[in-house]
């Protein structure tokens, strides 16, 4: 700032908020800026926002570590272009979470290195889709894999249009145990006791059907 002033927390604030929660370009927050009779460059705005982003590495190393030593995480990557060189390539954001917190981590590959640095040396149960990428941590004895189901579902559902009688008896299963969970939520029972027993009775009885069902799917595509 001119005369050896300095930028306050509320400016950091606002700037990083307008740029990460409302998606609002340095170039329009400059033009926002002026508006208020403050000439702010784009550069110093982006100066600002990275000098701020250091400032929150310790809070979001910690975020990180928390995360990390969780019982059961849930993991998953996102395509997300960045500019590099004058072109746009693909990078992608791996996001990892539990009930109450999640962290974001960028790589401009999807290579499996992402997880394997975040949670090598952790264990637990981590929930992913069948990205192989997650292979370099669950097939270590840590952490054990656990599959998402609506990435199971979505794949019956696909095969509607030309397998639909077989299809369709897979979904209902699927909709049954989205119901019990529906219900658990419905009474705020979420990670309770009763959470687990009702999960032990109803749902794992609807669990060994699916498996029962797919596996006599698989013997008769085999025949």
């Amino acid at each position: 700032a001119e005369g050896g002033g300095r930028f306050g927390p509320s400016v950091y604030a606002q700037i990083m908020a307008k740029r990460v929660f409302d998606a609002i370009p340095f170039s329009r927050q400059a033009d926002q800026w002026s508006r208020n009779g403050i000439p702010f460059r784009k550069t110093t705005i982006c100066d600002l926002f990275h000098r701020g982003s250091q400032e929150l590495k310790p809070i979001y190393d910690a975020l990180l570590l928390e995360l990390c030593q969780a019982d059961v995480l849930h993991a998953d990557e996102t395509p997300q272009p960045f500019l590099a060189e004058g072109k746009t390539r693909r990078g992608y954001m791996w996001v990892i979470a539990h009930d109450t917190l999640s962290g974001y981590v960028f790589s401009k590959t999807r290579s499996g290195e992402i997880p394997r640095q975040l949670l090598s040396g952790e264990k637990g149960v981590l929930v992913v889709d069948a990205y192989t990428g997650y292979n370099k941590v669950t097939q270590l004895e840590s952490w054990q894999r656990a599959g998402c189901l609506a990435h199971a579902r979505r794949k019956f559902v696909d095969a509607l249009p030309t397998d639909y009688q077989r299809a369709a008896v897979i979904i209902d299963l699927f909709a049954q145990l989205y119901h019990i969970e529906s219900q658990v939520r419905v009474k705020k029972q979420q990670g309770s006791q009763q959470h687990l027993e009702i999960r032990q009775t109803k749902s794992k009885s609807l669990m060994d059907q699916l498996k029962s069902v797919i596996e006599s799917y698989q013997l008769e595509s085999i025949l």
